[in-house]
């Protein structure tokens, strides 16, 4: 009966270890995890290692509790994009706070949503880096291509040239149309890319940046 080399698993009839993700080399192995086995401790990792791959809850206890500010290992598709629909969520409440000018004038709810959204930079860095890693990217790409985020671009000037140049001006405006339509073709574009790279799906089994996330029962 062939093991998975990596967490000892039963894996027979499967390409890859539905426990930890690790490629079956279709080999009877001894399973070193059984009782008596020669091999048996001196694998380098265990499936409990494994990152997890939580649910809509699990996503917030994971990357608040668990991984805060933690940027080594990988983080699964569920994970990053649960947790981006928590900070979507935060979001419209902030927003529907702040369309309520009433609160405004509550120095606590300022404080307070302020102090919220600080809170929520470090985790949001971590979850992508690890959901990079979780592709076989390196953390740094995700950086470089969240980078329009962070940069301070004014909306009016983005939102004209957004693939829709303006020329209610003549001839004259022609120049200053296709200047706004590349700066946001250079502001959106690495957006795009991010996006989908986040959507990809996780490497089989593990990478040089760790195990495969798997489904915890």
């Amino acid at each position: 009966m062939p093991y998975c080399p990596q967490c000892g698993n039963d894996v027979t009839g499967r390409d890859f270890c539905p426990r930890c993700g690790a490629e079956n080399a279709d080999a009877d192995v001894p399973n070193p995890y059984a009782v008596g086995s020669q091999t048996q401790g001196v694998m380098p990792v265990a499936a409990g290692d494994a990152p997890e791959i939580p649910g809509f809850f699990g996503a917030l206890r994971v990357c608040f509790l668990k991984k805060y500010a933690r940027f080594r290992g990988r983080a699964s598709r569920a994970e990053f994009w649960f947790f981006a629909l928590w900070i979507a969520l935060f979001w419209l409440g902030v927003s529907v706070v702040v369309a309520n000018s009433a609160y405004l004038t509550i120095p606590i709810v300022i404080i307070s949503a302020l102090f919220l959204s600080l809170f929520m930079i470090l985790p949001s860095f971590s979850v992508g880096v690890r959901r990079f890693h979780d592709i076989g990217r390196p953390g740094w790409l995700f950086f470089a291509l969240a980078s329009p985020l962070f940069l301070s671009f004014d909306s009016a000037t983005v939102s004209a040239g957004l693939f829709i140049p303006h020329f209610s001006g003549g001839m004259n405006a022609f120049p200053v149309d296709v200047a706004n339509f590349l700066i946001s073709a250079v502001y959106v574009a690495p957006l795009v890319v991010l996006i989908v790279l986040l959507c990809l799906p996780g490497e089989k089994g593990p990478n040089k940046y760790g195990l495969a996330p798997v489904k915890r029962r």
